[in-house]
C-alpha cells in the first residue's frame, strides 16, 4: 500500500482520532505467383510476329506493388495506446443475497471516551469448548482465511462494575469487555452463520437499516471488495503509480454507478458501494499505503470494521460496523 495524501490527509486525521497482431507476409509468395504467371505468357506472345520482347515491362509493374504496400504499412500510426483506466468491475449477483434487517443494531461501537452500549452478557464463566450461552458478547474478529473468522470472545460487563474502563458518567447501558477472561473460536463463514453489517449513516438521510446475509453471502461481499481494492489500489501503487494518480483514477471512475467505489453527497471521501445501495468504509488509514503496507485489509483483515457477537439458539450472529467515518 503506498500513497494518497493529497486529498486524504484531513480525513485520515479525523479517522485516526477515534481511520501482434501477427502480420500475414504475402510479398514473397505474391511475387513468386506473379513471376509464374509471367513465364507462362511468352509462349502466347511468341506466336506474334512482333512485340514479344517489348511486353517485358509488365514485370516492372509487378515489382513496384510490394514497395507501395510497404509504404502504406509503415506510415499508419498506432491507435491502441491511449487507454488510461481499466474497465469497471460490474456489479455481481451476490447483492441479491442481502436483505435489510428489521431491527436496529442491538449494540453500538465505542467512540473516543464513550463506551460500547448494549445488553450485558450472561453470567458465569465462558465454556472451555463450544459456544457460550445465548446472549451478547464482545468479540474481536480477525480474518485468518478468505472464508474463516477468528473471534476473541469476552463477556460484556456493565460500566458500573468496571469504572476504570469507562468514562466518569457512562450511559446507563454502557458496557465494557471483561479484561480477565476470554476464549477464542474459529468460525467458518457458511450458511449456518448470520452476518449483520451497519453501513455508513449520512446526515441527509435516515439511519440506514443494517444489512443481513449468511456467512456465504458475506464471503462473496469480501471477495468482491478484495478484488476491487487489489485492482484499483494495490496493483497501480505497487507498479509505481503515485498515490495522487491512483486516487484520481478512482475519482474519475466513481461517476459510473457500477464502479465499486463512489462518493456520497454528504461525505467527500471514497467508500465502497455495498449491497442495497449502501456505502461501507473499506480502508480508512490511507497513509499506510504510502508506507508500503500491502495488506490493504486493515489490522483485522476486515477493513478495520468493529465487531460484536450474539449467540442465538446456539448459533453465531456476527455484527460488523462498516460506518466509522469520524470520531
Amino acid at each position: 500500500m503506498l500513497s494518497w495524501t493529497l486529498r486524504i490527509v484531513p480525513l485520515l486525521l479525523l479517522l485516526t482520532a477515534c481511520g501482434s497482431d501477427d502480420g500475414v507476409v504475402v510479398g514473397a509468395d505474391g511475387e513468386s505467383t506473379s513471376s509464374a504467371t509471367t513465364t507462362s505468357a511468352p509462349p502466347t506472345t511468341a506466336a506474334q510476329p512482333t512485340g514479344a520482347t517489348t511486353t517485358a515491362p509488365v514485370a516492372t509493374t509487378t515489382t513496384t506493388q510490394p514497395t507501395s504496400t510497404t509504404a502504406a504499412t509503415t506510415t499508419t500510426p498506432p491507435t491502441t495506446t491511449t487507454t488510461t483506466v481499466a474497465a469497471p468491475i460490474p456489479p455481481l449477483p451476490w447483492h441479491d443475497n442481502w436483505t435489510h434487517g428489521t431491527e436496529p443494531m442491538p449494540v453500538t461501537q465505542p467512540c473516543c471516551s464513550v463506551p460500547a452500549t448494549g445488553p450485558v452478557s450472561p453470567s458465569g464463566p465462558l465454556p472451555p469448548s463450544g459456544w457460550p450461552a445465548d446472549g451478547f458478547y464482545s468479540a474481536v474478529a480477525s480474518r485468518t482465511l478468505p472464508t474463516t473468522i477468528e473471534l476473541e470472545i469476552r463477556r460484556w460487563i456493565p460500566c458500573a462494575e468496571l469504572y476504570s474502563y469507562c468514562e466518569t458518567e457512562p450511559p446507563e447501558n454502557g458496557v465494557v469487555a471483561d479484561p480477565d477472561e476470554s476464549i477464542v473460536r474459529t468460525v467458518e463463514l457458511d450458511a449456518s452463520v448470520t452476518v449483520v453489517i451497519q453501513p455508513i449513516n449520512f446526515p441527509s438521510e435516515d439511519e440506514p437499516p443494517p444489512l443481513q446475509a449468511s456467512g456465504t453471502g458475506f464471503v462473496e461481499l469480501l471477495t468482491h471488495l478484495d478484488n476491487a481494492v487489489d485492482r484499483w489500489v494495490a496493483e497501480p501503487l505497487l507498479s509505481g503509480s503515485p498515490l495522487g494518480e491512483v486516487y484520481e483514477a478512482l475519482a474519475v471512475n466513481s461517476t459510473d454507478p457500477a464502479f465499486p467505489f463512489g462518493f456520497h453527497q454528504d461525505w467527500g471521501e471514497l467508500s465502497y458501494r455495498g449491497p442495497l445501495g449502501s456505502y461501507l468504509t473499506f480502508f480508512p488509514y490511507w497513509r499506510e499505503l504510502a508506507d508500503g503496507d500491502t495488506s490493504l485489509r486493515g489490522e483485522n483483515g476486515l477493513y478495520n470494521w468493529w465487531s460484536a457477537l450474539e449467540i442465538r439458539s446456539g448459533k453465531p450472529v456476527l455484527y460488523l460496523f462498516a460506518n466509522r467515518i469520524a470520531g
